[in-house]
């Protein structure tokens, strides 16, 4: 009885608009961002297993808002499978809570704990001012394990095989159906990790951008991003007048000619260095664009290996019209 009131509770304090809050199917397999969910679901299709979305999840949250029924069906799943490295805290916050039967049964799969991360590391834009400078280059500031994991196709690839293990464990009656669908994955995301090397291998090898979420790219293909915002996201708290001439001085040095944003993020950092820039007397316009980051259902119905190519492009494009750095000074 203890047991059933403590849940009862657990259930109700973790949703305060439970009214309101309309009801969401119940899947057999969720996930806490949509690359997840399209490995998932592609790698289950024809079985008529089902796979969504963790319900009310928000990147790099603590806190979720979920009704009884949710977590109802969240505790029922086969498997619920999450990123780590603090994007979805929510998670490992009911570790000892809501999905401790799930983290007990092998349920509950942290996708930090299955493939290596790398670390985020802040580029100084200083630092590529002066050859003749006399001062000591700052230090890399890192920002912790990466989560974003999926921009490389070749850590999904990772991830892939991980799952696949996954789910042989727990549907063994749809091994045949779920091999071969892994295998249809893999040949798609071997041919788009091709694409991606191939691409960046005939660019320049550099891409300024909004924010610090391209770290995966350059640690699987050489393709180096110097990031305007430090973080993963637009901290303005941090921009200074300083901070903004710096990255245009740099800019121009490269003679960057896109700046590629996250999309459908708001960007007003990125949207004051491209003003100076156009400012700035060039002989050229400095336009943006976009890269999808997909942390969320797409709602076009686009697929990943879909928006993976409109991003490669979006590469292709910026990378084609930049100069090399050394031929600039």
């Amino acid at each position: 009885m203890k047991k059933l009131i403590a849940l009862v509770a657990v259930l109700f304090g973790l949703s305060a608009s439970v009214a309101c809050t309309p009801d969401e199917p119940g899947y057999d397999l969720y996930a806490t961002v949509y690359p997840l969910v399209y490995l998932l679901g592609n790698m289950t299709a024809g079985t008529g297993l089902t796979a969504g979305m963790v319900p009310g999840m928000s990147s790099h949250d603590t806190i979720a808002d979920w009704s009884p029924k949710q977590i109802i069906a969240m505790k029922n799943a086969a498997l619920l499978v999450y990123v780590g490295a603090n994007l979805d805290a929510q998670i490992d916050n009911q570790i000892t809570g809501v999905f401790e039967e799930l983290y007990d049964d092998g349920r509950l799969v942290k996708i930090e704990n299955e493939i290596d991360f790398i670390e985020g590391v802040v580029h100084h834009h200083d630092e590529e001012e002066s050859e003749t400078t006399t001062t000591e280059p700052e230090a890399p500031t890192t920002l912790g394990y990466d989560p974003h994991f999926w921009v490389s196709p070749e850590r999904m690839l990772l991830v892939n095989d991980v799952l696949l293990a996954k789910l042989l464990a727990a549907y063994p009656d749809h091994a045949a159906q779920i091999t071969a669908n892994h295998a249809t994955l893999e040949t798609n995301l071997t041919e788009l990790s091709a694409a991606y090397q191939a691409a960046i291998d005939a660019g320049t090898k550099f891409m300024m951008t909004s924010t610090n979420l391209y770290g995966y790219l350059t640690a699987d293909y050489g393709i180096e991003s110097i990031s305007i915002s430090p973080g993963y996201h637009e901290e303005t708290e941090q921009f200074t007048a300083q901070h903004k001439q710096e990255i245009v001085d740099d800019a121009i040095l490269r003679g960057v000619r896109y700046i590629i944003y996250e999309k459908n993020a708001s960007s007003p950092l990125s949207e004051a260095v491209i003003a100076s820039l156009n400012q700035s007397g060039l002989d050229y316009v400095v336009g943006k664009l976009d890269f999808n980051i997909m942390d969320t259902v797409p709602s076009d119905g686009s697929t990943y290996i879909q928006i993976m190519y409109l991003n490669l492009q979006s590469i292709v494009t910026a990378t084609t019209l930049i100069i090399d750095v050394n031929s600039a000074r």
